[in-house]
């Protein structure tokens, strides 16, 4: 559910590419293993599979794109995720499910 939201967004937020021509993925800022920001919406971008490996492949550029497109997001999304805190799960869920009503996708 929340792969479907990120990628409703369209297009790849890097180059711009859509579907038919490509197949959209939920590219994670901070890894999926920071489980207080796995499902945070401010920690996805849409991308392609070939941007989304390019920047897996590359950090340090991915990290310099984050920056550059949205100043402070990746920080932001870093200082979320340290926090060790218990996720609750039902929230998560009833929240993803609450906004993939409202962009129409459930």
């Amino acid at each position: 559910l929340f792969s479907l939201i990120v990628r409703a967004a369209g297009a790849c937020e890097h180059c711009g590419d859509r579907p038919p021509t490509v197949q959209l993925q939920c590219c994670h800022i901070r890894s999926r293993v920071y489980r207080g920001t796995r499902w945070d919406e401010r920690n996805a971008i849409c991308m392609d599979a070939k941007c989304h490996m390019l920047f897996t492949r590359n950090p340090l550029d991915f990290a310099e794109f984050i920056e550059q497109r949205w100043p402070g997001r990746y920080a932001e999304v870093r200082r979320a995720s340290e926090p060790i805190a218990k996720v609750n799960l039902d929230e998560v869920h009833t929240r993803l499910k609450d906004r993939a009503h409202a962009l129409g996708l459930a």
